[in-house]
């Protein structure tokens, strides 16, 4: 009968345990995400949003609130050219054409 009583005890307490750690407000089947790091992907870069153009003898560049000519730095990104018509940025090899407008303007 000990025997018996000591094995109820440590049954009851091992599901006591159990249901402590547990959410019990948790949906059913719902688990705890792991705490084991994960690699975490890195974003890319946001490329910076062109503002205006103004060309009068040489074309400069708002971009980010910054004005800007052929050659200057902003948010990591090189202008690598500026036209009346967009603004070309480079960096790690690639380039971007920013626009002020898209193509498809709908009247």
């Amino acid at each position: 009968m000990v025997k018996f009583g000591l094995m109820l005890i440590s049954v009851l307490s091992a599901s006591w345990a159990n249901a402590a750690t547990q959410d019990p407000t948790a949906p059913l089947g719902w688990a705890a995400p792991s705490t084991a790091k994960q690699s975490v992907k890195t974003a890319a870069p946001k490329l910076p949003k062109l503002q205006s153009i103004m060309c009068v003898e040489a074309c400069q560049a708002v971009v980010n609130d910054q004005v800007v000519t052929q050659g200057d730095n902003v948010s990591g990104y090189q202008v690598h050219r500026i036209t009346p018509d967009y603004v070309t940025l480079s960096r790690g090899g690639k380039r971007w054409q920013l626009e002020l407008f898209s193509l498809d303007i709908k009247q």
